[in-house]
Parts: C-alpha cells; sequence; structure tokens
C-alpha cells in the first residue's frame, strides 16, 4: 500500500508530520510505503527523521518529477499533510488519479476535503494523522475505490477547466 504525495520539500508542506506519522504505524503495516515526490530545502531534515525512524525502506524520497501525475497512478492514496496552502492543486492532481484522498484540516484544504467526503486530520498532529491513515489502510479495496470515484466525480463536477475559463472570463469581462 503507497501512501503518496506531491510538494516542495519546504517545512510547510508538512512532510515532517507525514514520516512521525508514519513511524507511528509502520510496524502494525510492514508493507505500507510513503512515497514523496519533490525536491526542496528540507531534504536534508526528511532525510534524517527517515533514519531516524529506521524508514530507509518505507518512506521514499523519490525527488523532482516533471510528469508526477503519472506517479500518482501508482499511488493507493493521496495525502496532503501541509500546514498551509493556496489553490491545493496536488489535491486535486491526487482526485485526478481516482484516489482517497486526506489532508490536514487548514482552510484551504477544509473545504474541498468536506466536500468532496474525504478524511481531514487535525494540522500538525502526527498522531492524529496516523489514526487517519490506520483508518485508510483498515479499508476494503472497495471502499478505497469508491472513494477514489467520488473524490475524481467531485473533481469533474467541481474543478473542470471549462468551469474555470467560464470563471475567468467573467472575471475579466466584469
Amino acid at each position: 500500500f503507497i501512501f503518496g504525495t506531491i510538494g516542495r520539500l519546504v517545512p510547510v508542506k508538512g512532510h515532517i508530520d507525514l514520516i512521525e506519522a508514519f513511524s507511528l504505524l509502520k510496524d502494525e503495516y510492514p508493507t505500507a510505503l510513503v512515497a514523496i515526490i519533490g525536491e526542496g530545502r528540507s531534504r536534508t531534515e526528511l532525510e534524517n527523521a527517515i533514519t531516524r525512524h529506521k524508514l530507509e525502506d518505507r518512506v521514499l524520497l523519490l525527488g523532482e518529477h516533471t510528469d508526477a501525475l503519472q506517479y500518482v497512478k501508482a499511488f493507493d492514496a493521496f495525502i496532503m499533510p501541509s500546514l498551509s496552502e493556496g489553490l491545493p492543486l496536488a489535491l486535486l492532481e491526487g482526485m485526478s488519479g481516482h484516489l482517497p484522498v486526506a489532508g490536514s484540516d487548514i482552510d484551504s484544504l477544509r473545504p474541498v476535503l468536506e466536500d468532496c467526503g474525504a478524511r481531514i486530520f487535525p494540522v500538525n498532529q502526527p498522531s492524529a494523522m496516523a489514526k487517519c491513515l490506520r483508518d485508510i489502510l483498515n479499508c476494503s479495496r472497495e471502499q478505497l475505490h469508491a472513494a477514489g470515484e467520488r473524490n475524481y466525480a467531485y473533481l469533474c463536477r467541481s474543478h473542470a477547466i471549462e468551469n474555470f475559463r467560464t470563471q475567468y472570463r467573467n472575471l475579466l469581462v466584469g
């Protein structure tokens, strides 16, 4: 089972909390992995946390990829542990892969997560995030598939490019 996320390796993305949360359940789920796509100044800190928790083969820092969306298809669930976000494009990318998603309860993520019926965990609380990850791991394949389809339907309904174009055109025209 692969929990995946995409984002620059910077503190505000909350990757350290994801590693801490995963360390709390790693022994219960020995085949689960975390894959983080991105690069940035926090790489050394994250590598140190991975080593400290003995997660070298379980948390993968995959670096920056221009084709990150192709990797989303290999994930089983998309996790967004951010401490702050603008428009959560990476979360929408996770939804485009028909994945179940979960994210922190920050103001920019909460409405999207609530609207699509996704899981939400308190920001900057690894133990609460671990509970959320555990809940996902305990879902059946059918439940995960249904959540992914629900998220994709939400994405198509609420964030379609045609809607964006219309809203942008209306903004420009006044």
